[in-house]
């Protein structure tokens, strides 16, 4: 995958989206045909990698790599790696470099109880949810013709069967442009997500930023890092559960517990402290390896909104929708 190139200072600093381990990451790159194999190396993680088998593929890579620093999701994660590598571990979780003011709070009335956007695989397991009434689901389809499947939902916004492979049938669905995402987000009152394991979740931090709650099946990979009493409700992945986490949801909405301005702004807080956290550890190398050391705040803005230029392009809109296109998860 191409890395993220930042040559604002002496020093390169090269960020790349680590997955699963079935492409190398170079050691030495190449822009505006000059040749770097010095720099700052800033690892991104899509998933939850735990195992031994992970943590040995991310070790064969980050071998040659000019000073790897690797951004993990959650506590869990940072204490199991920094007893793994040797090499920088910092607590960034890939969802504190989102671009924030694309997700906003609009004062739209209410139309579906609750929200479902995820790809519409069986991991995501939206059948938990089909013991709430109106819901609706937005999502992608896992395919390499991104381009032509930006974003759909269902006609009637009624929920299919998702365990029966019926949802590849896309006559069913309709495309709808990316803006249209925060607004059917800001329609619904609730949030779901319900995989059991994954990466910090973009969606779930969307739901977030947009103010409305989220309820989640317990979970690994770092998206319950995001929550606490006032945003979400946490349960097991069984439809009651699920059901009873909205009503209690709704409870909470009902009696103020939930508010849309709190949740954004203690989203928007937790992600101010990681880009601070990414910011001083990357700083503190800049210190060890050269004289000409950058000021902060310039530091912190190259490198705070990582999935604006993750796939391609620095123009803000395009990268947004090319963004959508392939992270809706």
């Amino acid at each position: 995958m191409k890395p993220e190139v930042i040559l604002d200072f002496d020093v390169p600093i090269w960020r790349f989206f680590w997955s699963d381990g079935t492409y190398k990451i170079p050691y030495e790159f190449e822009y505006n045909s000059k040749k770097y194999s010095n720099g700052i190396t800033l690892i991104q993680f899509a998933w939850n990698l735990v195992s031994e088998r992970d943590i040995n593929r991310i070790k064969n890579d980050i071998v040659h790599m000019p000073n790897p620093v690797l951004c993990v999701a959650d506590i869990k994660i940072f204490e199991i790696f920094k007893k793994k590598f040797t090499c920088g571990v910092v607590l960034a979780n890939h969802n504190a470099f989102m671009y924030e003011d694309f997700y906003q709070i609009k004062n739209i009335p209410k139309k579906y109880n609750l929200i479902v956007n995820s790809s519409f695989e069986i991991y995501k397991r939206r059948h938990l949810c089909k013991k709430i009434k109106n819901c609706v689901h937005i999502g992608y389809f896992q395919t390499n013709d991104y381009i032509n499947n930006k974003s759909f939902f269902p006609n009637n916004g009624i929920y299919p069967n998702f365990e029966n492979g019926k949802e590849k049938n896309k006559e069913n669905f309709n495309i709808i442009k990316t803006d249209k995402i925060t607004e059917f987000i800001n329609e619904s009152l609730v949030g779901g997500i319900f995989s059991s394991e994954e990466g910090a979740c973009w969606s779930s931090s969307e739901y977030l930023l947009c103010g409305i709650p989220v309820i989640s099946t317990y979970s690994h990979g770092g998206r319950a890092h995001w929550y606490n009493e006032y945003n979400s409700i946490q349960c097991d992945d069984n439809e009651d559960s699920i059901k009873n986490a909205f009503d209690i949801a709704i409870k909470n909405l009902n009696n103020g517990t939930f508010n849309a301005n709190k949740i954004r702004e203690m989203h928007l807080q937790e992600m101010e402290n990681q880009r601070n956290n990414l910011t001083n550890f990357v700083l503190d190398i800049f210190k060890k390896i050269t004289l000409n050391i950058p000021n902060f705040n310039e530091l912190k803005n190259s490198l705070k909104h990582y999935q604006l230029s993750l796939y391609g392009g620095f123009d803000i809109q395009k990268a947004i929708i090319a963004n959508k296109i392939l992270n809706l998860s």
